[in-house]
């Protein structure tokens, strides 16, 4: 495609270092925090090869930061990534590319949303009309120089009708007046009767929980439903308490399942709840991966084996996937997909999604170092199920 570039995109099992990882096992040891249910304790992790397509989406500049990648297919077969980045001075602007063979060639990034205030934290999906609906959150000062350092972080959604090419002024969904923020990092799903889903969590004031302990929940998941195509927003429901980031997927049975980030400083994990109501009530949390092991993407396979990757915020660095082949009720944790790694801390922020081929297409974020200096980069990993 016109302005796409190869990358430095390799067709190979991995290999060398991480084969030998493959040969170790890894132990995690995972507490139960609360009445939120535990995964199994004493777990030995094995990895299984991976042959995949790896093409890099975006570098950034050393000493700059970016990452936390979303991506779907569009109607006209396009794939389209967007991302956040932001430069020493953190100023925070969204960045897009587009990719017209899968996934194996992108364009130049190109400025998304870049305002005058800083973009982050984001929300994409496509309806089954080809609308692409995108949300993000500004940052705001809140208080004047005197007062505390907060900030308001008002979230927004706009509405493209051309496959992301022009987009709509951005409409604001208000937070509650207790509430400090509204924020996100989730797909956008549609259900069967047209009913728009979009995770957000809110955020309130309080002290922040030490790691291994938590005093009261600060964030909390909820649901906002649009009617109209993603035009308004509301009719919120509590997904759960104590937890962000919230990805979701609709079963083949009808079932709502959402993956959240663990509120909790690290070593936080991802958890699963389930709803079988269209969302209006939710399953106590249970936690399904390891210390550090989050954010987590949802998707379903056509034979029903339900997909989670999952950020790797723990030597190594990366992105990983389990498999359930029940609906989510059991992982095969003891062979886990290792889909991207590096070596320099941070990271992940995976996002699957399947293309009309057939492939799975994986977008992550890591950061590299050169010269002394750290970059960040985004790959994108097509790979199929082992």
């Amino acid at each position: 495609m016109k302005g796409g570039k190869p990358g430095y995109g390799f067709r190979s099992r991995l290999g060398g270092a991480l084969q030998r990882l493959c040969l170790c096992s890894v132990t995690v040891l995972l507490v139960s925090v609360g009445c939120t249910q535990a995964a199994p304790a004493d777990e030995v992790h094995l990895f299984r090869s991976l042959q995949a397509d790896r093409n890099r989406v975006y570098e950034g500049a050393p000493g700059s930061g970016g990452g936390h990648p979303l991506v779907c297919q569009l109607a006209n077969g396009e794939v389209l990534a967007v991302f956040q980045a932001w430069d020493a001075d953190s100023d925070w602007r969204l960045l897009s590319s587009r990719s017209g063979d899968g996934g194996l060639r992108w364009s130049e990034p190109r400025i998304l949303v870049d305002g005058p205030e800083s973009e982050g934290n984001l929300a994409l999906g496509v309806l089954r009309d080809g609308t692409v609906l995108l949300g993000y959150e500004t940052f705001q000062i809140l208080r004047g120089k005197d007062g505390p350092p907060a900030r308001y972080l008002a979230y927004q959604v706009m509405r493209s009708s051309d496959h992301g090419r022009s987009w709509s002024s951005p409409v604001k969904i208000p937070h509650d007046p207790g509430s400090l923020a509204l924020a996100s990092y989730s797909s956008i799903l549609q259900l069967p009767n047209g009913t728009v889903l979009m995770p957000l969590y809110a955020y309130v004031e309080g002290e922040e929980g030490e790691a291994g302990q938590q005093s009261s929940p600060r964030h909390f998941s909820y649901l906002y439903r649009s009617r109209d195509g993603g035009r308004s927003w509301g009719d919120r429901s509590l997904i759960a308490a104590g937890f962000n980031e919230t990805n979701l997927v609709r079963l083949k049975s009808g079932k709502l399942l959402a993956a959240m980030r663990e509120e909790q400083k690290p070593p936080g994990r991802s958890a699963l709840a389930e709803s079988t109501d269209g969302g209006r009530h939710w399953s106590r949390p249970r936690y399904v991966t390891g210390a550090s092991e989050h954010p987590s993407s949802l998707l379903q396979m056509p034979d029903g084996t339900v997909v989670l990757s999952h950020g790797v915020r723990h030597p190594p660095y990366g992105a990983q996937a389990l498999l359930s082949r029940d609906d989510g009720r059991t992982w095969d944790r003891t062979r886990k997909l290792m889909l991207g790694y590096h070596s320099w801390g941070g990271g992940g922020y995976p996002c699957t999604i399947r293309l009309d081929s057939g492939h799975l297409l994986t977008l992550y974020y890591g950061n590299a170092r050169q010269g002394g200096q750290s970059f960040p980069f985004v790959e994108a990993v097509r790979w199929s199920l082992p």
